[in-house]
């Protein structure tokens, strides 16, 4: 199994095989090397990147950038290192493109094959653009007007219907497990928001993803309500847990053939190879109509009263991250726990609503090779311990990135557990955290604090290993928000290099809006969203469609040519840096589409290799799934463009 970020350690061995492996190659590609050696780290790069790009015969301009980037700034044996890490890098990613690219191809002959429209054809529908017009006061009269409602997913025939779990884990990439037995119910949580300009909705489901083209599904069903009830907008995310019933189909499509070989190869011959799909019809459909009752419900329930935001980097007194980290190779992260709070008026009869937003992958569960239960991994710990608080509860990802994963599990205070106690602690704990946010140590300790759980984990540990969530507990500030809301939407059409969603598109396991253009054959046009959400004067959102890097937003290496995959500098600075005085950036991922890893442009590939901090890496993420070369230029650049039209 290729793990995604999967590293590997310094290793002297390794690299003088690397070498050795890679030199051979050029040798067998083009002759003997030249009998001289190189006699400073410059001049080895130069010869050797040079070397493999001729004799290959391989056009890697990422060979002369490395070298005049040596000249610039110098060069050590950690950049030759890099170099050669980069060369195979971009040899193994022209090779496995070739691969997906003559799969597309043949799909694409095979008779009733998924013939995509071209893109003059395309007609938009089930869009929302938003709000009508920018507001930069409040309405006269404005208030906040808020509601909640959660439905149950989990299907009624769970045990007895055969339903494929989506996400990682298990056989390779986790394809064709079925589920068996159950830790937790999956349900669909939505909000309904309005500041007196129309109603904007946000309902997150426990699955994977969605698809933006099962959200216009959504969309469509609820339209007579919609326009009965002036909503302006309409967001349907996920909370990522890799421990659901399979949404997007990326990971079903192989148990149908492992496991319903004849209903697959009747499918095929009733609909040709452009009906095959990898989720569950029935379950969708289900899944449409409790997101769509979710969505009436919380409408029906909108209260008014006062919405408050509260924002706290968490990490440890040096500075470690206490709640996520990266799979792999460390980048960087945002530590932020992000909270937003609204209290119904006084006598309105409605629940105070909390809204959490930070992001990390929800996989301690579904990553167990052998863990097949359904189960929304540690988001239902987390609402139990808001929800006994008497609050009702919603959790909106965060930039999920290049596997940003959870850290403080029970292994991290020598606490002995398995995955799935892992995940409950994990929750329970950021449960407490965003309810103490705005609290200092001493109210912690008094209200939010179980102390029952913490003196188990306290006998649990070794002595002095164990440190409480609160320790040193400083609050984060709360502030109120005015009652100012705008929204907007842009539809975005991106070309996708990706050879492998050239050929997911052909074989439409996965439901994409998918198009084609005949002026540029070798690429996929696929029709996504992203959106900008401002709450109040000061809170700005980044509605994406995928999981973002985090260096997109508070800047990284990921962004600077020398320590990049392809030697080039990201086109935009980090989002952060657009905001103006006062703004805070937030994230929403996964909103309205589950476009897979957004990476930026120039660290982009279907195998990265790189040699980076003393650790030579061999990422894969890209090649599970992404927008390709430009998808986050595009994503940022159309970000930008909405943010622009702030009044």
């Amino acid at each position: 199994m290729i793990e995604k970020g999967f590293p590997m350690k310094h290793n002297k061995n390794f690299i003088r095989a690397f070498v050795a492996v890679l030199l051979s190659v050029c040798l067998l590609l083009g002759g003997a090397a030249p009998a001289a050696a190189a006699s400073t780290p410059v001049a080895e790069a130069e010869r050797v990147l040079t070397r493999v790009a001729e004799n290959a015969k391989i056009p890697l301009e990422v060979a002369g950038r490395d070298v005049q980037l040596a000249k610039t700034n110098g060069a050590d044996q950690d950049f030759v290192l890099d170099s050669l890490m980069g060369v195979l890098g971009h040899v193994l990613n022209i090779v496995v493109e070739a691969v997906f690219d003559l799969g597309a191809a043949m799909l694409g002959l095979l008779p009733r094959s998924n013939a995509l429209p071209s893109v003059q054809e395309y007609v938009s529908e089930n869009f929302y653009a938003g709000s009508a017009a920018r507001r930069s006061e409040p309405l006269p009269g404005a208030v906040w007007r808020m509601g909640y409602d959660r439905q149950l997913l989990t299907p009624a025939d769970y045990g007895e219907h055969l339903y494929y779990k989506g996400g990682s884990g298990g056989a390779p990439w986790g394809l064709g497990l079925p589920l068996e037995g159950k830790l937790d119910d999956l349900y669909v949580r939505t909000v309904a928001v309005d500041a007196g300009s129309g109603t904007v909705l946000f309902a997150v489901l426990d699955a994977v993803g969605i698809s933006n083209a099962d959200v216009r599904v959504i969309r469509a069903a609820l339209e007579p309500f919609a326009k009965a009830h002036g909503i302006i907008s309409v967001n349907v995310s996920a909370t990522h847990t890799h421990s659901g019933i399979d949404t997007q189909g990326a990971w079903g499509w192989m148990g149908r053939v492992l496991h319903q070989p004849l209903d697959v190869l009747r499918q095929l011959a009733q609909g040709g190879i452009g009906s095959l799909v990898g989720t569950d019809p029935a379950f969708m459909e289900f899944l449409t109509a409790q997101t769509v009752k979710s969505m009436e419900n919380a409408v029906a329930a909108m209260q008014p009263g006062k919405l408050y935001f509260a924002q706290k980097s968490i990490t440890e007194p040096d500075g470690t991250p206490r709640y996520f980290q990266y799979r792999g190779i460390d980048l960087n992260l945002i530590n932020d726990v992000n909270r937003l709070r609204f209290e119904p008026a006084p006598g309105s009869g409605g629940k105070p609503i909390l809204i959490a937003n930070f992001g990390v992958h929800s996989e301690t569960i579904g990553v167990d090779d052998e863990e097949k239960r359904l189960s929304a991994d540690f988001i239902p710990y987390m609402e139990a311990v808001v929800n006994a608080a008497g609050d009702d509860f919603i959790f909106i990802q965060g930039a999920l990135g290049e596997m940003v994963i959870p850290r403080r599990a029970p292994s991290n205070d020598d606490v002995v557990a398995n995955r799935w106690e892992e995940a409950r602690r994990y929750g329970e704990e950021l449960g407490y955290v965003l309810l103490g946010l705005s609290m200092t140590q001493a109210e912690c300790e008094a209200t939010v604090v179980d102390k029952a759980r913490e003196a188990a984990d306290l006998a649990a540990a070794p002595a002095g290993s164990y440190s409480p969530w609160y320790a040193d507990w400083v609050a984060a500030p709360e502030q109120e928000l005015e009652p100012i809301l705008n929204i907007a939407h842009k539809e975005l059409l991106y070309y996708s290099d990706n050879s492998v969603m050239n050929m997911a598109s052909r074989f439409p396991i996965l439901n994409l809006i998918a198009l084609r253009d005949p002026a540029r054959p070798n690429e996929t046009v696929i029709v996504t969203e992203v959106g900008y959400l401002e709450l109040g004067r000061t809170v700005r959102v980044l509605l994406s469609p995928g999981e973002t890097a985090p260096e997109l937003i508070v800047g990284g290496d990921t962004l600077r040519a020398a320590t990049t995959f392809r030697r080039e500098d990201f086109p935009f600075a980090p989002l952060n840096e657009a905001m103006g005085d006062g703004e805070v950036l937030l994230v929403f991922d996964l909103i309205n589409d589950a476009a897979g890893y957004i990476t930026p442009d120039n660290d982009y590939g279907l195998m990265v290799t790189k040699y980076y901090k003393g650790e030579a890496s061999f990422n894969t993420i890209d090649l599970m799934f992404s927008p390709g070369h430009t998808g986050a230029s595009a994503i940022i650049g159309a970000f930008l463009d909405l943010y622009a039209q702030t009044p």
